[in-house]
């Protein structure tokens, strides 16, 4: 704001900022009067015309929610992805089942869901493969002596022929310690005459696997059996039990129409 001195009229140019009451007294820098001065009314910030809905040229109240409800688009095309993707999936689920079905119509629920998500339940291929009477008995051999010999059946569970059957038999003493474990393949036994007369070397032989007098891959069918035995030599340690588990199979991979199952019979 300006003023100017009463005495010498001197006109100066002073923040209104400085004026800290209505009437303040100033002096003049030129001839050092001292006068009363009024500090000036506040101006008066005018306020926004109000302003109608009709002036403002906006849509009607149904128009604005309709815009503010609308999703995006985007969100409705990966919605849209993902539901055409579980259909796909779904259909191909559905497909594989009724594959499966069709090939296999007396398997399990349970084995078919797994096969249709490819999960292996049974790598080892043991589950199915069923021990049928199996017996122990000591044995006497001319030269050797007392001998253990465990033999028993097993039976192809499975609905495809499997080869390759092997099994696992322990001897425990009564601690329930493992003081013996044999390993062979099923296909093969041995008369009680054999058992008496072999030398002790070739039963030992026989005992470690598979041997070269019978046939080197062993087929059952389904439902088919074959023969196993074991034998133990006798153990410095008195034997309270025996047990004998199934340790894996194969599924047999000839062709179809060339495959011949050979099932031994007890």
């Amino acid at each position: 704001m300006e003023i100017d001195c009463p005495k010498c009229e001197t006109i100066f140019r002073l923040d209104e900022k400085q004026l800290e009451q209505a009437f303040s007294q100033v002096r003049c820098s030129r001839c050092g009067q001292v006068f009363w001065m009024e500090a000036p009314e506040p101006k008066e910030v005018p306020l926004p015309e109000e302003v109608t809905l009709e002036e403002a040229n906006l849509p009607p109240e149904e128009g604005l929610r309709t815009a503010f409800q609308e999703p995006p688009r985007r969100r409705v095309r990966v919605r849209g992805m993902i539901g055409f993707f579980l259909l796909l999936l779904l259909l191909v689920v559905t497909v594989r089942y009724s594959y499966l079905q069709l090939r296999q119509p007396d398997q399990e629920l349970d084995e078919t869901l797994k096969k249709v998500f490819f999960l292996d339940s049974d790598p080892r291929g043991s589950e199915k493969i069923k021990l049928q009477e199996v017996k122990a008995y000591y044995k006497d051999h001319f030269l050797k002596g007392l001998f253990l010999v465990v033999e028993g059946k097993v039976m192809n569970g499975y609905n495809d022929p499997r080869d390759s059957i092997r099994l696992r038999g322990n001897l425990k003493n009564a601690a329930q310690q493992v003081v013996a474990t044999r390993e062979v393949e099923a296909g093969w036994n041995l008369n009680p005459e054999e058992l008496e007369t072999l030398p002790f070397l070739e039963i030992n032989a026989l005992a470690a696997g598979q041997p070269q007098r019978s046939s080197s891959k062993i087929r059952l069918a389904p439902a088919a059996a074959g023969q196993f035995i074991m034998i133990f030599p006798l153990s410095s340690q008195p034997v309270a039990e025996f047990s004998v588990e199934v340790v894996g199979s194969k599924k047999s991979l000839l062709a179809a129409g060339l495959a011949k199952y050979k099932a031994i019979e007890g």
